[in-house]
């Protein structure tokens, strides 16, 4: 199966891997200079229509898994920009016959100690992408469905 994995907002991360045996194909990072409009969201549909293409050559399926939106009561201004990104990615699998699953921010979060993926473990597989948060968010998405999520597999541990 071919996976991607995204931390969708004004910049948007994220990570492909090949879950047939879990090694990473190749890691990509996106990050649009223009924080709203068409050609944002253009880079977005044209990442999915290439990961998608792939899987199609090697006569797979697409999954795709992305952080969902979570309103937050306590600050005085919401960021839509994830929910259009949101939007762009469940359209495409929609459109594609994808399987999609849906994490919470917190199951895909990097933190520097507290989280099972954090700072050390993704410095150990080779995930740590210095000064692309986001892209390492996606990676923890990736990671959590892999190895504790819908993913998972009976008998597979987690890494490190």
């Amino acid at each position: 199966m071919i996976l991607i994995a995204l931390d969708p907002g004004v910049i948007t991360g994220y990570i492909t891997a090949d879950t047939t045996d879990g090694e990473l194909l190749k890691t990509h990072y996106h990050a649009g200079i223009i924080e709203y409009g068409q050609v944002h969201k253009e880079a977005i549909w044209e990442v999915l229509r290439e990961i998608d293409q792939k899987a199609y050559e090697f006569s797979d399926h697409l999954t795709i898994i992305h952080e969902s939106f979570e309103y937050r009561r306590h600050k005085t201004h919401a960021n839509l920009e994830p929910v259009k990104v949101i939007g762009i990615i469940e359209e495409f699998a929609r459109q594609h016959n994808a399987t999609i699953y849906t994490q919470t921010a917190s199951q895909g979060k990097i933190s520097s100690g507290s989280a099972y993926f954090n700072e050390v473990r993704l410095k150990k597989l080779g995930l740590w992408f210095t000064g692309h948060v986001h892209a390492r968010d996606a990676a923890g998405h990736y990671l959590y469905w892999k190895y504790f999520g819908a993913g998972k597999r009976p008998g597979v541990r987690p890494p490190c």
